[in-house]
């Protein structure tokens, strides 16, 4: 992850932003700009977590932020930790923790052991840009939460990043869903990764109690949420204009003057649509 300082704009300081609001030291919505406000509270979250309070954004402030985009911690159990107590230390719920750790409400807790702790938001932001490297948390995430997804990759793109599916289910029907073919039409990256989540958690929390339980008995669903990641993060800024990737698909991009640059495009990095 790059480093960030006040007076930038792009969609690393909207995580940025996003991380600071889920863990309370920013107000309002994600906005993709630096400001005073942000460096702020940049500094009272690395104060808080025994970091230089530089405002400047580097491998440590993001390792600290990191649990705030990826929507859960993991902890080692103490003797005397139940389900409840730590729903309750860490603003979450003995149902998703129970989900996260495929154990029952009611079971005995082994101290030393690690356990994921769900935060208490949703892992899938719908009010920022998305990039490849957002992608990558909302997947992890997803993962951590609700352990019967599986994921991998089917390929990589020109710029080597990793073409990432999940897979819910176990049944003889396949049904598969792909989104961000065009790069300006990466909206529907979230509306997937949104539609897992929401998914998710009717089947970890209601399953047995819905026909959910029978679809993923007869149905196994693949998803491809971003098939073109260079392309949406040349259009959301995630590429920036001193790279060889951005300079090259600006020269292709002159030759159709009719369509705005970087927003416009839809193809993959190598201009093939």
């Amino acid at each position: 992850m790059e480093y960030l300082n006040i007076g930038m704009r792009d969609p690393f300081v909207s995580m940025l932003q996003l991380a600071l609001s889920r863990s309370g030291f920013l107000d309002g919505e994600p906005d993709g700009y630096f400001s005073e406000a942000t460096q702020n509270a940049v500094k009272a979250f690395q104060t808080v977590n025994c970091l230089d309070a530089t405002g400047i954004t580097g491998p440590k402030t993001w390792a600290a932020l990191s649990p705030y985009l990826l929507g859960y911690i993991t902890v080692s159990v103490r003797r005397g930790d139940t389900l409840n107590k730590l729903a309750r230390k860490y603003g979450s719920s003995e149902d998703a923790i129970a989900a996260a750790n495929r154990i029952s409400n009611h079971a005995n807790l082994s101290p030393g052991g690690r356990i994921v702790i769900p935060l208490g938001f949703s892992v899938v932001p719908t009010n920022i840009p998305f990039t490849h490297t957002l992608l990558d948390y909302c997947i992890r995430g997803l993962k951590a939460r609700y352990p019967f997804i599986t994921s991998g990759k089917i390929g990589t793109s020109v710029m080597g990043k990793p073409i990432f599916f999940l897979k819910i289910g176990y049944g003889e029907n396949q049904v598969f869903y792909n989104g961000a073919h065009h790069a300006n039409e990466w909206i529907t990256a979230p509306l997937l990764l949104k539609f897992i989540e929401d998914f998710s958690i009717e089947t970890a929390y209601r399953g047995k109690t819905s026909d959910l339980g029978s679809i993923l008995e007869q149905t196994t669903l693949y998803i491809v949420p971003m098939v073109n990641p260079d392309g949406v993060d040349l259009v959301n800024g995630a590429i920036h204009d001193t790279s060889v990737y951005y300079t090259n698909a600006k020269k292709i991009a002159a030759k159709f003057s009719g369509i705005d640059f970087p927003s416009g495009w839809k193809a993959n990095i190598l201009g093939i649509d």
